[in-house]
């Protein structure tokens, strides 16, 4: 009995020796892991276990097995191993650790914007803002970014750039004028109470957040409204008033000679009214002009008109569009604006609607 015990002993030692070469230099496939392996005791009273690359041990032999061949960025292979033994021929590979061997993984990392590494595989949220006000949520302002192949993937960094949000205390903001705002609300502010006839108000819309309103200086933006003053309507020279803003032909001359045009040598000007102040020359100070008739055979009178946009003359008689704008809003229509002149045979100019001095009109749709 003693030399047979002997000889298990030098079979169990050759064997293990055997299987712990082999393991280090052949890993088992996942598709090799089964159920209970069935063994083939060639040996009376000694037993021996197959493992998927074909070795066997003897039966009471324990040996190390893995849940991966390559252990995870930022892990050993220690965390991936498990020990399995042959008990009576018999062992179960564990389906969650089916290799006999493993290698610690050389891991990438990525750096972010904010100093800090990713490791490869890893995943971290971020965010738009730091800081919110107490009525915003992070969770709206949230992405996330991780690293792969050693580039960061994912949210945009430039617009999510910070690693953490938090909402701040509700605050409500105090007005230059006194009255409280509640955090996360919105009004106007004002840069001036009133403005002059034709201006517009200097205002912004800001909001409340954490008892202060973003984005302005509240000692230059201080006025809880404004308004724009009413303009003037102007006096003409002749009698009647315009409205402001409107324009006008205005003559030096009532009457000029007979082959003259009332166009001619400076005799007529655009006046305009500016709240209740007519600009302009005050000689212009008559709403019409015409050509003084001439004697018998002195020619004919008016022969030509000179057009309200240039220097070119149409003869008497001869119709033209023009239009009193030169230019309209975007949706509004220039048609609204344009009229027909004809040049006066006996006056000498063109006969029309006063203002009627363009010759083109266009939607200002920029």
């Amino acid at each position: 009995m003693q030399v047979m015990s002997t000889f298990f002993i030098v079979v169990l030692s050759l064997t293990l020796w055997s299987c712990t070469s082999q393991v280090g230099d052949e890993v088992a496939k996942p598709s090799d892991v089964g159920e209970l392996v069935k063994v083939d005791c060639k040996t009376e009273g000694t037993c021996f276990c197959s493992l998927p690359d074909g070795s066997q041990i003897a039966s009471g032999a324990k040996l190390t097995m893995f849940k991966a061949q390559k252990a995870p960025c930022g892990q050993s292979c220690a965390t991936q191993k498990t020990e399995v033994e042959c008990v009576n021929g018999q062992i179960q590979l564990l389906p969650t650790h089916p290799y006999l061997a493993c290698i610690d993984a050389e891991c990438q990392s990525c750096e972010l914007p904010w100093g800090e590494s990713l490791l490869e595989g890893q995943s971290i949220p971020v965010f738009k803002a730091e800081k919110l006000g107490c009525t915003d949520s992070c969770e709206a302002n949230k992405s996330s970014v991780s690293c792969t192949g050693g580039k960061l993937v994912g949210a945009n960094l430039a617009t999510y750039k910070f690693p953490s949000c938090q909402l701040q205390a509700c605050a409500d903001c105090k007005t230059p004028w006194g009255d409280l705002v509640k955090d996360g609300s919105s009004i106007y502010l004002h840069k001036s109470e009133s403005v002059p006839c034709g201006q517009s108000c200097d205002s912004v819309y800001r909001k409340c957040v954490a008892g202060s309103f973003l984005n302005v200086d509240i000692n230059v933006y201080k006025y809880k409204s404004c308004s724009t003053a009413s303009c003037k309507t102007c006096n003409l020279p002749w009698g009647g008033t315009i409205n402001n803003n409107i324009q006008i032909p205005t003559f030096k001359k009532s009457e000029v000679g007979c082959s003259e045009s009332c166009l001619d040598n400076g005799n007529m000007q655009m006046r305009v009214c500016r709240d209740g102040v007519l600009s302009g020359d005050s000689d212009f100070r008559y709403a019409n002009c015409a050509p003084q008739n001439c004697d018998e055979g002195g020619g004919a009178p008016g022969w030509k008109c000179r057009l309200p946009w240039g220097s070119d003359y149409v003869l008497a008689g001869t119709k033209v569009s023009a239009y009193t704008k030169s230019s309209v809003a975007c949706g509004d229509t220039c048609d609204k604006y344009r009229v027909t002149l004809t040049c006066s045979l006996l006056f000498g100019y063109m006969e029309g609607p006063a203002g009627a001095i363009y010759m083109n009109c266009t939607e200002d749709c920029k």
